[in-house]
């Protein structure tokens, strides 16, 4: 009986494998060229009444610490307000943010989209 338990067992997890096939993109952060930084409040059909306002100088890539030659696309909110920094009726937002897209640079209708993030918590809030 032990020795049929083994089988399925062992039978059970490779079953639990899925082959997720061949990757077809990644990107490593090397540049942004696969990227579009947008800029803006949303106004244009794109936001859903978000309380910051996108810049580009909140999105770089940075070196990852501690993994040499590894780099991470680093997108910073921040509390700040100022000219221009409005929602899509004018009044003043008190926060920005950066904002990346790959459209009409990068589409993939099947697959699998895998990503590793790491959230900075600051004062008990993420």
């Amino acid at each position: 009986m032990k020795n049929y338990l083994g089988i399925f067992l062992i039978l059970s997890v490779e079953i639990c494998h899925a082959q997720v096939g061949d990757i077809i993109w990644e990107d490593n952060f090397d540049n942004l060229d696969n990227w579009m930084k947008i800029t803006g409040n949303g106004s244009w059909g794109w936001g859903n009444g978000e309380l910051e306002f996108y810049q580009e100088e909140n999105v770089e890539i940075t070196d990852v610490p501690g993994e040499p030659g590894n780099n991470a696309l680093h997108i910073t909110a921040m509390e700040e307000s100022g000219p221009g920094i409005v929602d899509q009726w004018g009044n003043p937002l008190s926060y920005t943010s950066g904002k990346v897209t790959t459209k009409a640079k990068i589409a993939i209708k099947y697959g699998v989209i895998e990503t590793a993030c790491c959230l900075a918590a600051r004062h008990g809030k993420l």
